[in-house]
């Protein structure tokens, strides 16, 4: 489990969600008294509970990696919207350089990256219209257009 939670980039489903039911139901199985038949029946309820909730979270651990490259996994990656130059740089945090960049945008105020982490809408103030960007080939593959000076986006 330390593995996982020290590798990088970490990636796993829902941790934090199983991390809190994990602490909520310990939490309450140390807070139980040891009296009585009802008691040991309850904290043995308790205890069940504790095993399911540990069982999902090491299937949680054990969810498909994420992304990798050809030498291993991928580093985490930001993208940068430059209004000015209207351009989207992107970063590896990894060593926190820029590795390169998209151009072709109209005032890029912002954007948002699909949760698989392959597609980018990025917002063009100007042309009021939402770039689709493909992040795998870091190329333009359609736009939403009717916006009046669209500067940010969430994609839920």
């Amino acid at each position: 489990m330390k593995n996982q939670l020290d590798a990088n980039p970490f990636s796993c489903c829902n941790t934090i969600k199983a991390l809190e039911a994990f602490q909520f139901v310990l939490l309450q199985v140390i807070d139980q008294p040891l009296v009585g038949i009802t008691s040991k029946v309850h904290l043995q309820n308790l205890t069940q509970q504790l095993q399911a909730r540990f069982s999902g979270y090491i299937a949680c651990l054990a969810c498909e990696p994420g992304p990798t490259g050809p030498t291993g996994p991928t580093e985490l990656t930001a993208y940068v919207t430059n209004y000015n130059n209207n351009t989207v740089s992107i970063v590896n945090l990894g060593t926190n350089s820029i590795t390169g960049s998209i151009s072709g945008f109209n005032g890029p105020t912002g954007l948002d990256i699909t949760p698989d982490g392959l597609v980018a809408y990025v917002p063009n103030y100007f042309s009021n219209d939402i770039s689709i960007v493909d992040l795998g080939t870091n190329s333009f593959t359609g736009s939403i257009s009717g916006f009046d000076g669209p500067n940010a986006i969430a994609i839920k």
